[in-house]
């Protein structure tokens, strides 16, 4: 059954990228999960991975508005106090509990492929974790603030910038490869193909790598 929510704050993170905070209800998710949103009396509906961690009071969506994606654009126009149905939560890409303290984890996300990402490192304050986030441009960073510098590499393809310039499997092959890692892809496919293969090919067996396909 849907949840007639509504938008209680919106985050602006740059040009075309914004974060909707969202009466919760009784939801509960966990971590790496995602919903469903759509508009009241309409069939319409996208998905979209949690943002936030799963013991917050409310939750959080990061979108990113595209031109061409006018459900994406309406939930950009969207204001405090406007409804939204919410269904679900939905989704396997959520951490093994036996795994979370016992292993590191290496997340590689493309663009709004962190969402899941910024999930799970709210909601397990002891995760071994480092995040590589590929983006084009050095103004699609999603609020690095969130991560310690440490645990937060960016790959930036399209410009040069003070921090990696190229792809993140341009990045992998120049690092050595965790044998012992879990390693998570969120993102779009040709990324998580490109990456997987470069993993496998590395000897990190299918079983440690888990992947959720954004588009």
């Amino acid at each position: 059954m849907k949840y007639r929510s509504k938008v209680l704050s919106k985050r602006i993170i740059n040009k075309d990228t914004l974060v909707l905070e969202l009466e919760k209800g009784d939801i509960r998710f966990k971590a790496g999960q995602y919903l469903v949103l759509s508009f009241p009396n309409e069939k319409e509906a996208r998905e979209y991975s949690v943002y936030n961690g799963e013991n917050a009071s409310t939750i959080e969506i990061l979108i990113k508005t595209l031109p061409e994606g006018s459900f994406s654009m309406r939930l950009g126009d969207l204001n405090v106090g406007d409804p939204l149905l919410i269904d679900g939560p939905f989704g396997f890409f959520v951490m093994k509990e036996h795994e979370v303290k016992t292993k590191p984890h290496v997340f590689i996300a493309s663009g709004t492929g962190i969402s899941p990402f910024r999930s799970y490192i709210q909601t397990y304050s002891k995760l071994n974790y480092h995040l590589l986030h590929g983006i084009r441009k050095l103004d699609d960073r999603i609020e690095p603030e969130n991560y310690p510098d440490d645990k937060l590499t960016y790959c930036i393809s399209r410009e040069t910038s003070p921090y990696f310039n190229g792809r993140v499997t341009d990045y992998l092959k120049q690092q050595p490869i965790d044998k012992q890692a879990i390693y998570h892809l969120c993102g779009n496919s040709a990324m998580i193909n490109d990456v997987t293969d470069l993993l496998e090919t590395n000897g990190i067996r299918p079983e440690n790598i888990r992947t959720e396909v954004f588009f």
